[in-house]
């Protein structure tokens, strides 16, 4: 698959009109790219068919992806289930964790919602293509 590039003019775009999207314009301008190129990994690791020219849908996928990479909560979490929580409750709220991400590996809930019709487009004898 042919990278996907998605400036950080176009995912700072994007993610302005995201909620809880406002740690993304205090993280330095290597720290978006290097979330940006961890995001498009996860993406192209799914293997997924996905479109030739990359449309606004598999974009927002790959910017909601970046976002969740660098969300100290998400982070956290993360960290968690790899030590092996599996739960957390503090007064009435509480949380699952899953390990190892979602079921497609992605940290972005958003964004496997997203990617869901391609997945479906990928599915055939022997799975999605590698």
């Amino acid at each position: 698959m042919k990278k996907i590039e998605v400036s950080l003019a176009e995912a700072n775009e994007f993610l302005a009109g995201v909620p809880d999207s406002g740690h993304w314009p205090t993280l330095s301008i290597e720290r978006k790219r290097g979330a940006l190129d961890l995001a498009f990994a996860a993406v192209e690791a799914l293997g997924y068919r996905l479109p030739e020219k990359p449309n606004y849908i598999v974009r927002a996928a790959i910017c909601m992806e970046a976002l969740a990479r660098t969300d100290a909560q998400c982070i956290g979490a993360r960290k968690a289930a790899a030590s092996g929580v599996s739960a957390a409750a503090i007064g009435h709220a509480s949380e699952r964790y899953a390990s190892g991400g979602g079921p497609d590996g992605l940290w972005s809930r958003t964004a496997a919602s997203l990617l869901r019709p391609y997945a479906l487009r990928s599915a055939e004898i022997g799975g999605p293509r590698r």
